[in-house]
């Protein structure tokens, strides 16, 4: 019995000792909450509209679900981003971005009475090594994923839901930069697909 507290303690000692260690190269790390939307757009005629505001913040009395962020500002400088969390999501098709846009005067609107084929609950993961772009040694890449699993209101699916899929990633390197500063990476979706 001795012995397996003894392996548990040191188990658990070299769990903790890389936190330390990180905290004690000088970097700062800030954690909080944030709310956010945006839409996707397939380029041809599915549009998706997500917010962390079931009514898009349009109208009192929306539900709130706040996504989590933290940013680790190191010593150089540099902010290593990410973020996570659900959002309120409906799809619509046919739509294109000029549905809302310009979003102030069209959005609130077409959330509720645009052409809806899903609606649900959508994760988002957002990375980022570089946030503002700053290091002038490495490569900077980030992107999005956005995944979930939605009510299908399109009466397709036999199951009445369907996966939704966006996949977004790039790469900037500041002293290569001359005419184009950003590589897409992989570019993918919104795809919809009926859940077996």
């Amino acid at each position: 019995m001795r012995f397996f507290r003894s392996i548990l303690l040191f188990s658990l000692s070299c769990l903790f000792y890389p936190l330390v260690a990180s905290a004690q190269n000088g970097a700062f790390i800030e954690r909080g909450d944030l709310e956010y939307g945006g839409f996707e757009w397939d380029g041809d005629q599915t549009l998706v509209i997500y917010s962390s505001y079931s009514n898009l913040d349009c109208e009192p009395g929306g539900v709130l679900l706040e996504a989590e962020y933290m940013a680790v500002i190191r010593p150089d400088e540099t902010i290593k981003y990410h973020d996570s969390g659900d959002y309120f999501t409906r799809v619509y098709y046919p739509a294109t971005p000029d549905d809302i846009l310009p979003l102030e005067e069209k959005l609130c609107s077409f959330w509720d009475t645009g052409p809806i084929v899903a609606e649900g609950i959508l994760h988002s993961i957002w990375n980022d090594n570089d946030a503002y772009g700053t290091s002038e040694r490495r490569t900077i890449a980030w992107g999005y994923n956005l995944s979930g699993t939605l009510y299908d209101l399109s009466g397709e699916c036999p199951s009445e839901m369907v996966d939704l899929n966006v996949i977004r990633r790039w790469t900037y390197r500041t002293f290569k930069c001359d005419d184009d500063c950003f590589t897409e990476q992989v570019i993918k979706g919104p795809r919809l697909e009926c859940v077996e």
